[in-house]
């Protein structure tokens, strides 16, 4: 898994975290301060959180995508942050449960909207306060360019302007000039990718060497449900588990795509491929050869020929 194809800059971001999160947790961490985020979140915001806030005095805690939030609000809970669908496992979890349980106690819920975009995921109409883009990826669509987007009432975003403020953390005109390029083509570019993903997920089911498709837009996914009530579509992420194998076949199986590049930063006209492995950022246990996880970004190519390209990969695993 050493070789890389067609990496663009943006793509050098994988180990962190995208500046506009940054801002936000920043904005509302300090001493005495506790954050709450679901479990499935960005496994670099995790790290961010425990390795930076920890030691200046947030106490930061993570609660399951089924739970009840209710019991992890505190006195002291100064932001409640979600993402949805979950990184690389793709829970869905009820976004108008988390919002009416903080509401109770007048604590603001931020959420990562990435993956739906605001053309499938109108996360204010929900409940949410604060709603996070990372415009690197759909908005932008050209991988070109890094820029994030947080949108929210005059007052919600109060601490965020503040903070902003101090730090002199504001995007450049030129870098927004292009994000305006890529807004005017966003919604017919997410229908292209939607079609070719749930395609090729479905495709992917029917395959001997994939255990099982991660993808809440399928009928069979334990989040589908969710995804109904909250998205009006599903953007081009998703995550598949092999059948057990070993590290070597693994390897050549990710080396054996021709068409998908290696690569974290999705959201552009490429499609891409990331070996996932959610139970290191996690601390859940597996066991050797099982858990083998693939996150693929399908991007714009035609449909067949991505899957002929994931099947002739498949076939190096038997």
């Amino acid at each position: 898994m050493r070789r890389i194809r067609s990496i663009h800059s943006s793509r050098f971001r994988s180990n962190a975290i995208p500046c506009e999160i940054e801002k936000r947790f920043l904005a509302h961490a300090g001493p005495g301060r506790h954050l709450l985020l679901n479990q499935g979140v960005y496994g670099p915001t995790r790290i961010f959180c425990d390795q930076e806030l920890v030691p200046q005095g947030t106490t930061v805690e993570y609660f399951p995508e089924g739970a009840d939030i209710t019991p992890y609000l505190r006195d002291n809970t100064s932001l409640v942050y979600i993402e949805t669908p979950a990184s690389l496992t793709m829970e869905m979890l009820d976004v108008r449960a988390v919002c009416a349980a903080a509401r109770q106690r007048h604590i603001p819920v931020a959420v990562d909207a990435t993956w739906g975009t605001p053309v499938f995921f109108d996360a204010h109409a929900l409940g949410v306060h604060i709603v996070i883009h990372s415009a690197t990826k759909y908005i932008n669509g050209h991988s070109d360019l890094m820029l994030g987007l947080i949108t929210g009432s005059h007052a919600d975003l109060a601490s965020t302007r503040r903070f902003c403020d101090r730090s002199g953390a504001h995007a450049a005109p030129d870098v927004c000039w292009l994000a305006l390029r890529g807004l005017r083509t966003l919604a017919v570019r997410l229908e292209r990718h939607q079609q070719t993903a749930l395609a090729t997920a479905q495709w992917l089911q029917q395959q001997p060497q994939v255990r099982r498709v991660l993808f809440p837009a399928l009928p069979s996914d334990p989040g589908h449900a969710l995804w109904r009530a909250q998205f009006s579509g599903a953007a081009g992420p998703f995550t598949f588990e092999l059948a057990p194998c070993g590290e070597a076949a693994f390897a050549a199986f990710i080396d054996a795509l021709a068409l998908f590049s290696l690569g974290t930063s999705w959201g552009g006209y490429e499609s891409l491929v990331l070996p996932a492995v959610p139970y290191d950022q996690r601390h859940l246990a597996t066991l050797p050869d099982e858990g083998r996880l693939v996150r693929l970004h399908v991007g714009l190519e035609d449909a067949r020929d991505l899957r002929a390209d994931l099947a002739q990969a498949l076939s190096s695993l038997g």
